[in-house]
Protein backbone atom coordinates (compact mmCIF):
# COMPACT_ATOMS: atom_id res chain seq x y z
CA UNK A 1 0.00 0.00 0.00
CA UNK A 2 1.09 3.54 -1.05
CA UNK A 3 -0.16 6.77 -0.46
CA UNK A 4 -0.02 9.34 -3.11
CA UNK A 5 -1.08 12.71 -3.55
CA UNK A 6 -1.67 15.04 -6.78
CA UNK A 7 -2.44 18.95 -6.30
CA UNK A 8 -4.41 20.15 -9.18
CA UNK A 9 -5.69 23.71 -10.14
CA UNK A 10 -8.41 25.25 -11.47
CA UNK A 11 -9.19 28.57 -13.50
CA UNK A 12 -12.91 29.92 -13.57
CA UNK A 13 -14.15 32.76 -15.78
CA UNK A 14 -17.58 32.33 -14.98
CA UNK A 15 -19.73 29.70 -12.93
CA UNK A 16 -19.58 25.95 -13.85
CA UNK A 17 -18.05 22.54 -14.03
CA UNK A 18 -14.50 21.75 -14.44
CA UNK A 19 -13.57 17.53 -14.98
CA UNK A 20 -10.76 16.37 -13.37
CA UNK A 21 -8.22 13.32 -13.96
CA UNK A 22 -4.96 11.94 -12.05
CA UNK A 23 -3.41 8.88 -13.45
CA UNK A 24 -1.25 7.71 -10.52
CA UNK A 25 -0.10 4.84 -13.45
CA UNK A 26 -1.54 1.60 -11.00
CA UNK A 27 -4.20 0.24 -9.69
CA UNK A 28 -5.68 2.66 -7.35
CA UNK A 29 -7.85 1.24 -4.19
CA UNK A 30 -9.60 4.18 -2.89
CA UNK A 31 -9.18 7.98 -3.32
CA UNK A 32 -10.64 11.36 -2.12
CA UNK A 33 -10.38 15.08 -3.23
CA UNK A 34 -10.30 17.54 -0.88
CA UNK A 35 -10.67 20.83 -1.25
CA UNK A 36 -7.21 22.76 -0.57
CA UNK A 37 -8.38 26.45 -1.15
CA UNK A 38 -9.76 28.60 -3.45
CA UNK A 39 -10.07 32.56 -4.19
CA UNK A 40 -13.50 34.49 -5.78
CA UNK A 41 -13.73 37.82 -6.76
CA UNK A 42 -16.32 39.94 -9.05
CA UNK A 43 -13.09 41.94 -10.34
CA UNK A 44 -14.61 45.60 -9.65
CA UNK A 45 -16.84 47.38 -7.14
CA UNK A 46 -19.04 46.09 -4.35
CA UNK A 47 -20.61 43.44 -4.61
CA UNK A 48 -23.95 41.78 -2.57
CA UNK A 49 -23.51 38.03 -2.23
CA UNK A 50 -26.08 35.97 -3.03
CA UNK A 51 -24.68 32.60 -4.17
CA UNK A 52 -21.16 30.90 -3.47
CA UNK A 53 -20.30 27.23 -4.08
CA UNK A 54 -16.79 25.46 -4.59
CA UNK A 55 -17.64 21.87 -4.43
CA UNK A 56 -15.83 18.42 -5.76
CA UNK A 57 -18.10 15.53 -6.68
CA UNK A 58 -18.57 12.31 -8.49
CA UNK A 59 -15.03 10.69 -7.82
CA UNK A 60 -14.45 7.79 -9.31
CA UNK A 61 -11.59 4.86 -9.70
CA UNK A 62 -11.48 3.50 -12.88
CA UNK A 63 -8.06 1.11 -12.62
CA UNK A 64 -5.54 3.78 -11.63
CA UNK A 65 -7.48 7.14 -12.66
CA UNK A 66 -9.47 9.21 -10.29
CA UNK A 67 -12.23 11.43 -12.14
CA UNK A 68 -13.71 14.11 -10.19
CA UNK A 69 -15.58 17.53 -11.10
CA UNK A 70 -14.91 20.27 -9.66
CA UNK A 71 -18.23 23.16 -9.09
CA UNK A 72 -18.25 26.74 -8.64
CA UNK A 73 -20.78 29.16 -8.61
CA UNK A 74 -20.69 32.70 -7.26
CA UNK A 75 -23.60 35.40 -7.62
CA UNK A 76 -24.75 38.61 -6.38
CA UNK A 77 -27.74 40.19 -5.93
CA UNK A 78 -27.92 41.65 -9.39
CA UNK A 79 -26.66 38.18 -10.86
CA UNK A 80 -23.60 39.46 -11.63
CA UNK A 81 -20.76 35.99 -12.00
CA UNK A 82 -17.58 36.14 -10.63
CA UNK A 83 -14.32 33.78 -11.08
CA UNK A 84 -12.34 31.81 -9.10
CA UNK A 85 -9.06 30.00 -8.48
CA UNK A 86 -9.46 26.37 -6.96
CA UNK A 87 -7.09 24.33 -5.87
CA UNK A 88 -7.54 20.23 -5.15
CA UNK A 89 -5.14 17.73 -3.87
CA UNK A 90 -6.30 13.98 -5.14
CA UNK A 91 -5.24 11.53 -2.76
CA UNK A 92 -4.64 7.72 -3.88
CA UNK A 93 -4.44 4.78 -2.11
CA UNK A 94 -2.43 2.93 -4.94
CA UNK A 95 -0.87 -0.67 -5.27
CA UNK A 96 2.79 -1.35 -5.30
CA UNK A 97 3.78 -1.87 -8.65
Amino acid sequence: MSIKVMPQHFSFSDPGTQSGRADFGNTVRAAAVPLQGYAVSFGNSDHHLRDLQVSVTNIAVNGSVVTYNVVFNLKDGSNNKGSAEIDVTVIGDVESA
